[in-house]
């Protein structure tokens, strides 16, 4: 996505993949209604009702990079964070034509501070102490963002999330972490567990 590169650097790491895989989404499926869409999936979304209510206010100078550094400067002021926080959901919430009122979150991911987030998605590595030289037999903890209960194990090799329903359209994942440094988007049912993962849902069937 054009512009993407340059604001990276405004954006906390802690939604720094997120913002990847939204932007790859949002690349290859414009059309998809932004209710469909895992906002909550930016540590960002918590401010979300502050962030929207700064977007309906910019008059959009046509700059995406501007706009969304503007927004989220502006929004700052009612949610009293660093802006770096806020550059990722802005820029989310500035691509789609009509914005949601609400994120839900659970309050389990209310509770986790930037950097909560970013250690919880480090320790995602093989168990066991020999677990690096286990090979096929290593297995991996996977947390399906942005509740950090929902976690569990899967064995090397299989899918990071279970197909839902058959419906492949509707059961995507980004990788958020792992061997490759860009985020990829695949089928979650045709997803191998090939490095350390921490991944997202960005689509849930009804």
């Amino acid at each position: 996505m054009n512009g993407l590169d340059a604001l990276v650097a405004h954006i906390h790491p802690v939604d720094r993949q997120a913002t990847r895989v939204w932007c790859a989404l949002f690349d290859t499926h414009p059309s998809v209604p932004v209710s469909l869409m895992a906002l909550q999936m930016f540590y960002g979304a918590r401010y979300w009702s502050k962030v929207r209510r700064a977007i309906t206010s910019h008059s959009a100078t046509g700059v995406l990079e501007d706009d969304v550094l503007h927004v989220a400067e502006a929004a700052t002021r009612t949610t009293r964070v660093d802006r770096d926080q806020l550059v990722g959901i802005t820029l989310a919430g500035l691509m789609v034509a009509e914005l949601p009122d609400a994120v839900a979150l659970p309050n389990a991911a209310l509770l986790e501070t930037p950097t909560m987030v970013l250690r919880r998605r480090a320790r995602n590595t093989p168990e066991g102490l020999f677990g690096r030289f286990s090979g096929d037999r290593r297995r991996w903890r996977v947390t399906i963002e942005p509740d950090p209960t929902l976690t569990y194990v899967v064995s090397h090799g299989e899918p990071l999330a279970p197909c839902r329903g058959g419906n492949h359209e509707q059961c995507r994942v980004g990788i958020l972490a792992g061997s490759d440094p860009h985020p990829v988007i695949r089928h979650a049912c045709e997803t191998p567990v090939l490095g350390r993962v921490s991944i997202v849902e960005l689509f849930a069937a009804s």
